[in-house]
């Protein structure tokens, strides 16, 4: 008699009791354990290809939330590109794609310095938050990136803004 044991697909498809699928909940303990490294492991033992949208913009905010910015960037380009008509993912890997130098000798920012002094101003004040300014104005604060987007919707522009996470 033969055994048939799942394949690594199948069981990361799997879900709990509670609909948690096997991938979130490995994610998560990761995440709890604070390892970036069982993180780290943990998604690459994850077929993404099988997995929801939900999840991939799950496991970038954990990524994020665990220090593992590179990973999230990562995440949020493969999301995008096995999710393509997902617009929240299509966002989230703009916004955590390496900067690209489109041209050179370009006049400096207007207000870049003043959203800079802003930063240093009101840092303690926000702390752990993520903020959105503008020519030394704030715009917006969050205490997560998903949230700090969905407020970002409402904005007439986003060219010269500044995002940043406060510590």
């Amino acid at each position: 008699m033969t055994i048939k044991t799942p394949d690594r697909v199948e069981l990361m498809e799997r879900v709990d009791e509670d609909g948690h699928s096997v991938a979130a909940i490995l994610l998560h303990e990761a995440v709890s354990s604070g390892s970036r490294e069982m993180f780290v492991d943990a998604v690459e033992s994850i077929d993404w290809a099988s997995q929801s949208p939900a999840l991939a913009k799950q496991a970038v905010d954990l990524a994020l939330e665990v220090g593992c910015h590179l990973v999230a960037a990562q995440l949020a380009a493969k999301g995008h590109e096995l999710f393509p008509d997902d617009p929240a993912l299509e966002r989230i890997a703009h916004v955590l794609a390496p900067p690209k130098l489109v041209r050179t000798g370009l006049p400096p920012v207007p207000g870049l310095g003043a959203s800079m002094q802003w930063l240093r101003e009101h840092q303690g004040d926000y702390g752990g938050k993520w903020v959105v300014i503008r020519n030394g104005e704030l715009l917006a604060a969050s205490d997560s990136r998903e949230e700090l987007s969905n407020e970002l919707d409402g904005l007439d522009s986003l060219t010269e803004i500044l995002v940043a996470k406060l510590s």
